[in-house]
Protein backbone atom coordinates (compact mmCIF):
# COMPACT_ATOMS: atom_id res chain seq x y z
CA UNK A 1 0.00 0.00 0.00
CA UNK A 2 1.49 3.66 -1.33
CA UNK A 3 2.25 6.02 1.68
CA UNK A 4 1.09 9.18 1.10
CA UNK A 5 1.87 13.02 1.87
CA UNK A 6 0.62 14.59 4.44
CA UNK A 7 -1.14 18.26 4.42
CA UNK A 8 -0.04 20.51 7.33
CA UNK A 9 -2.83 18.92 9.62
CA UNK A 10 -0.84 16.23 9.11
CA UNK A 11 -3.84 14.41 6.58
CA UNK A 12 -2.68 12.20 4.04
CA UNK A 13 -2.79 13.90 0.54
CA UNK A 14 -4.26 11.27 -2.25
CA UNK A 15 -2.50 11.52 -5.25
CA UNK A 16 -2.07 9.94 -8.55
CA UNK A 17 1.43 9.44 -10.44
CA UNK A 18 1.02 10.25 -14.15
CA UNK A 19 2.89 8.29 -16.34
CA UNK A 20 2.10 7.72 -20.71
CA UNK A 21 0.14 10.80 -22.18
CA UNK A 22 -1.27 10.28 -25.48
CA UNK A 23 -3.41 12.63 -27.85
CA UNK A 24 -6.25 10.25 -28.77
CA UNK A 25 -8.52 11.29 -32.24
CA UNK A 26 -10.36 8.23 -32.87
CA UNK A 27 -10.00 5.09 -30.84
CA UNK A 28 -7.07 4.43 -29.11
CA UNK A 29 -5.14 1.30 -28.48
CA UNK A 30 -5.92 -1.03 -24.90
CA UNK A 31 -5.15 0.89 -21.77
CA UNK A 32 -2.81 -0.36 -19.35
CA UNK A 33 -4.13 1.53 -16.17
CA UNK A 34 -7.09 1.56 -14.28
CA UNK A 35 -7.59 5.28 -14.10
CA UNK A 36 -7.43 7.74 -17.00
CA UNK A 37 -6.99 11.63 -17.17
CA UNK A 38 -8.70 13.35 -20.27
CA UNK A 39 -8.06 17.19 -21.08
CA UNK A 40 -9.01 19.08 -24.41
CA UNK A 41 -8.43 22.38 -25.38
CA UNK A 42 -11.67 22.58 -27.34
CA UNK A 43 -15.33 20.90 -27.04
CA UNK A 44 -15.38 17.20 -27.00
CA UNK A 45 -17.24 14.01 -26.50
CA UNK A 46 -15.71 10.50 -25.62
CA UNK A 47 -16.44 6.78 -24.62
CA UNK A 48 -15.23 3.78 -22.99
CA UNK A 49 -15.38 1.03 -25.15
CA UNK A 50 -17.99 2.65 -26.98
CA UNK A 51 -19.00 5.65 -29.06
CA UNK A 52 -18.12 9.38 -28.17
CA UNK A 53 -21.81 10.14 -26.48
CA UNK A 54 -19.82 11.60 -22.77
CA UNK A 55 -19.60 15.33 -23.31
CA UNK A 56 -15.55 17.06 -22.23
CA UNK A 57 -15.71 20.55 -22.35
CA UNK A 58 -12.89 22.80 -23.76
CA UNK A 59 -10.62 22.67 -20.74
CA UNK A 60 -12.45 20.73 -18.11
CA UNK A 61 -9.85 17.90 -16.83
CA UNK A 62 -11.98 14.87 -16.04
CA UNK A 63 -10.46 11.43 -13.98
CA UNK A 64 -12.12 8.14 -15.32
CA UNK A 65 -11.63 4.84 -13.66
CA UNK A 66 -11.37 1.95 -16.20
CA UNK A 67 -10.65 -1.38 -16.69
CA UNK A 68 -7.47 -2.63 -18.14
CA UNK A 69 -7.70 -3.21 -22.04
CA UNK A 70 -10.61 -0.80 -22.05
CA UNK A 71 -10.41 1.77 -25.11
CA UNK A 72 -11.37 5.17 -25.57
CA UNK A 73 -13.26 6.79 -28.41
CA UNK A 74 -13.18 10.41 -29.22
CA UNK A 75 -14.49 12.76 -31.90
CA UNK A 76 -11.80 15.58 -31.72
CA UNK A 77 -8.46 15.26 -30.00
CA UNK A 78 -8.04 14.35 -26.12
CA UNK A 79 -5.18 13.82 -23.71
CA UNK A 80 -5.25 10.97 -21.99
CA UNK A 81 -3.25 10.50 -19.54
CA UNK A 82 -2.72 6.98 -17.66
CA UNK A 83 -2.37 7.09 -13.87
CA UNK A 84 -1.25 5.08 -11.59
Amino acid sequence: MPTFQQDVNSQPIPALRPRDAVSVNGTSSALTSTIIRLSTSADANYGINSTATVFLPAGAIEYVRIDYGDTITTDAPVNVTEMD
